[in-house]
């Protein structure tokens, strides 16, 4: 789920916006079943069999993807507001490294071209999303980016795009049929795609046919470099065999070969992926594999890194971290003035509540006084930090901009609004770009 706590190591790989890259992970087909390009129908736009209800589809999608992240125990039931606000925010993040500055290619990108006539949608089909969103039995960490990745979300308006070719286009379904949206490749402007040519034009090696690769023109022409097998070459623009993955090194010789998939425990990175079962989650600095669990049923251990969860518990219970953050257990969350002793017993780490170190019971989280326990990240996350530099840690408002910082936290930069950024011993908070919200 990409809703952004990036200042800390905490919560950074498990909120954090990332797009993963799984070379040799298909074959390339001549179309793209939706994953980062865009999809392709032979034929004339199809008819919905019940036109979408355009106006409620992203609030709905927000809870689904709530209801998904509280079983994950990522926010107890309790907090789902929360979770809401964050969510909508964060809908209209951009999939597309280059472009990060718009919303071009998101659910409410969709949306307006429906709402404009431009696209159409099928709410016969709506269900199924939420239902694959909320419901699926891996629990993502960037399920808000990567929502068109369920097959069940694209198929809402797969085959209903109208805009014919070289019409403008903001998102991956807009175009007609045996067209695909080529995004665009300068950041300015970030909402101008033109439709183009299937199987001709592409924004990726998925919309070439097999032996092509897409280029800096995105037009798909023959490979420079067939992919080699394991533990050979990688081929033009790092493509492997099926099974197997890019791992680039620039210690190795040479720099890039196919290889299998990294296991439980061992590192990976945006290119290099892990084995199914497994999924890439950031623990403190560092990016390593580890195997997904079934949910746990109450008084088991659950994996987290510290303090956040990355194992789900069974409906109805949430991870609690221990205190120093490195093992968590499955259990029913302590509600507002119930007894406590755990600092993130009353709902985990992104829980509203907080254990109250003094009274023992579950409270409000401040934006001021102690920190509870002297915890980091236990204050109002809203709106203040814990400051571990006073005596005793203390709640303190974020910062302003253009305020000195030394940390990102200092900014409030849980919500990807502001970050701490300059040279050491100059650092000041910087608020972020401001994004483009694009137009049909």
């Amino acid at each position: 789920m990409s809703l952004r706590f990036t200042a800390s190591p905490l919560i950074v790989g498990l909120l954090a916006a990332t797009t993963l890259l799984a070379c040799g992970a298909k074959k390339n087909t001549g179309t793209t079943d939706g994953g980062t390009g865009s999809d392709v129908d032979a034929g004339v736009p199809a008819t919905p069999v019940t036109p979408l209800t355009a106006d409620t589809f992203e609030a709905r999608i927000g809870e689904a993807i709530c209801e998904g992240e509280s079983r994950c125990s990522l926010f107890a039931a309790a907090t789902k507001p929360l979770c809401l606000t964050l969510v909508q925010r964060e809908l209209p993040a951009q999939t597309v490294p280059d472009n990060r500055n718009s919303s071009f290619d998101t659910v409410p990108a969709a949306v307006a071209e429906v709402k404009a006539g431009k696209l159409g949608g099928d709410e016969t089909k709506v269900q199924a999303c939420l239902d694959a969103i909320s419901k699926t039995a891996e629990c993502r960490d960037d399920i808000i980016e990567n929502v068109f990745a369920t097959p069940q979300c694209r198929a809402v308006f797969q085959g209903f795009g109208k805009v014919p070719e070289n019409g403008r286009c903001i998102s991956r379904f807009s175009c007609a049929p045996g067209l695909l949206c080529l995004r665009p490749t300068d950041p300015t402007p970030a909402c101008d795609g033109i439709c183009g040519k299937a199987g001709e034009r592409c924004n990726d090696d998925t919309d070439c046919a097999t032996g092509q690769t897409c280029n800096e023109k995105q037009t798909c022409v023959t490979d420079a470099q067939p992919p080699g097998a394991e533990g050979q070459p990688c081929g033009t623009h790092g493509r492997c065999p099926d099974g197997l993955l890019c791992y680039t090194d620039r210690n190795l010789s040479p720099p890039s070969v196919c290889k299998k998939a990294n296991g439980d425990g061992l590192p990976c990175s945006d290119l290099l992926l892990c084995a199914d079962g497994a999924r890439c989650t950031q623990e403190n600095q560092n990016k390593i594999c580890r195997t997904i669990t079934p949910p746990g049923k109450a008084g088991d251990s659950c994996p987290v890194a510290n303090g956040v969860s990355y194992g789900a518990c069974a409906p109805g219970l949430v991870c609690i971290p221990a205190n120093d953050g490195q093992s968590g257990t499955c259990q029913v969350a302590k509600a507002k003035g119930e007894a406590c002793s755990l600092v993130f017993e009353c709902g985990g780490f992104l829980s509203v509540l907080v254990c109250d170190a003094g009274s023992h019971t579950c409270v409000d989280r401040a934006a001021s006084g102690p920190c509870p326990g002297g915890a980091p990240y236990s204050c109002d996350f809203t709106k203040a930090f814990c400051d571990r530099t006073a005596s005793p840690p203390t709640c303190t408002p974020y910062r302003a901009t253009g305020a000195p910082c030394t940390d990102n936290q200092h900014c409030g930069a849980y919500f990807d609004t502001t970050s701490c950024e300059g040279p050491d011993g100059q650092k000041i908070c910087r608020a972020a770009p401001t994004r483009t919200t694009c137009q049909p």
